[in-house]
């Protein structure tokens, strides 16, 4: 892929993992919501662009699983959040296979797309660097991608 092909690919996967977030807490908050809802618009919209990557790309990880918040903040666990956040991972690990760059593993690239999530897609700030090279500030997808590519 070229550096651009990788940066697209990171843009309409952060917009579905912001879209996922945003409306979980949105649906944790308001005790469900209609089938007809941005929870509903965000899932397919994240399914259409996981049956969209090439046939060659698979996903998936062995991560653990979470609890969730429904029906008003009650702690349970829920097929429904199980499905989508097990769709949000292997959407991101096929991303991860995809924008890796050559002799790097999918799983450690992943890492890196969990912790931008972590860092609120760039809005926290983050500093990254390898041993015996400067830290650096990761605040875009581009710095995001610098780093995938630039690990030793």
């Amino acid at each position: 892929m070229t550096a651009e092909e990788k940066l697209a690919a990171l843009q309409a996967w952060e917009a579905r993992a912001k879209a996922i977030s945003a409306v979980y807490e949105a649906d944790r908050l308001a005790c469900g919501a209609l089938i007809e809802s941005p929870r509903w618009e965000a899932v397919y919209g994240l399914l259409e662009a996981y049956t969209m990557m090439p046939p060659c790309i698979s996903g998936g990880s062995n991560a653990e699983k979470e609890a969730d918040r429904l029906a008003c903040g009650a702690l349970i666990e829920s097929p429904r959040r199980e499905a989508v956040y097990g769709l949000l991972e292997a959407y991101t690990m096929m991303v991860a296979q995809a924008i890796a760059p050559d002799n790097t593993d999918a799983k450690d690239v992943a890492e890196w797309l969990d912790w931008w999530q972590e860092m609120d897609f760039g809005a926290k700030a983050g500093r990254a660097g390898f041993p015996g090279r400067e830290m650096r500030e990761i605040r875009t997808l581009e710095d995001l991608l610098w780093i995938i590519e630039v690990r030793p």
